[in-house]
């Protein structure tokens, strides 16, 4: 697949950083993304996906949804600002 666009918002100062790089390097910005990216691909690849967090998430809600669980708007300790 050669030549296929997309665009990426970058924060500013990795930007630059990457711009520093391309230049230093005398190559373009695409070139240092796409080595980057295959340097960094296996290890991102251990990084756990949304859906792994939401199951745990999820996990640790119904772990916690027992009726000892107190709303704090039934406490006696509630105080509404006016």
């Amino acid at each position: 697949m050669a030549g296929a666009k997309t665009s990426v918002y970058l924060d500013e100062r990795l930007l630059e950083a990457i711009r520093n790089e391309a230049k230093r390097q005398d190559r373009s910005i695409s070139f240092i993304l796409s080595q980057s990216w295959l340097i960094a691909e296996d290890t991102l690849k251990e990084y756990p996906g949304m859906k792994d967090y939401m199951a745990v998430q999820n996990a640790d809600e119904s772990d916690s949804s027992s009726d000892d669980t107190q709303d704090v708007t039934d406490s006696d300790d509630f105080v509404e600002e006016i």
